[in-house]
């Protein structure tokens, strides 16, 4: 997506766009259509298949993804086993210095 934002002219972005949506985005609605809210799926697709290029066109994405990123897999990672063998390492590392 910073190769997409830095490119100058939607001429330069266009293909850029395509492959991130049909690489990225596309396999991901696939697989969990409830990814990602509808609303800005279709403005990017509406502005890939009207061949409109805004530099920001994937950013709504991004902080969605950001978003849950920061509630719910990272809530689901503090209650796993995994921190709780973080926590422990990190405890160790600490006795060690």
């Amino acid at each position: 997506i910073r190769a997409y934002e830095k490119r100058g002219s939607d001429e330069a972005r266009g293909p850029i766009a395509r492959e991130i949506y049909q690489k990225f985005i596309m396999p991901e609605l696939l697989s969990f259509p409830e990814a990602f809210t509808q609303s800005i799926i279709s403005e990017i697709q509406y502005c890939l298949h009207q061949h409109r290029y805004p530099q920001n066109l994937f950013q709504p994405l991004i902080s969605e993804i950001c978003q849950a990123l920061s509630r719910q897999i990272f809530n689901r990672f503090l209650k796993s086993k995994y921190f709780t063998r973080f926590c422990q390492w990190k405890n160790v590392q600490l006795s060690i210095h």
